[in-house]
């Protein structure tokens, strides 16, 4: 079965280099060494999913986040700050205990 892929419309182009961290086929070796703020990474990961809900609400659900880095941490902090007007609920567990998160 093949693997599904986010849809690589016109909308996320300008948001490749930064998705490609996220998204390795869409790693472009000349890209590389450009490095994308998180806030940029934050708006490519919900014009994916704007672009896969196909404007049906979505849910997106975040495991173990007492493991994550301040890094995934500052673009999940993005994602709840606009998910109200993107039609997103976000879901997070994590666990007490040791973790960067």
């Amino acid at each position: 079965m093949p693997a599904h892929r986010p849809a690589a419309g016109p909308r996320a182009r300008p948001y490749r280099t930064a998705l490609s961290r996220l998204l390795p086929e869409w790693h472009r070796p000349h890209t590389a060494a450009a490095p994308e703020s998180t806030v940029v990474l934050g708006a490519g990961v919900l014009r994916v999913l704007r672009v896969q809900a196909r404007g049906a609400p979505v849910v997106l659900l975040l495991e173990d986040l007492h493991w994550a880095d301040p890094e995934t941490l500052t673009v999940l902090d993005y994602l709840a700050d606009h998910a109200p007007e993107q039609r997103l609920v976000c879901v997070a567990t994590s666990r007490p205990g040791p973790g960067p998160g």
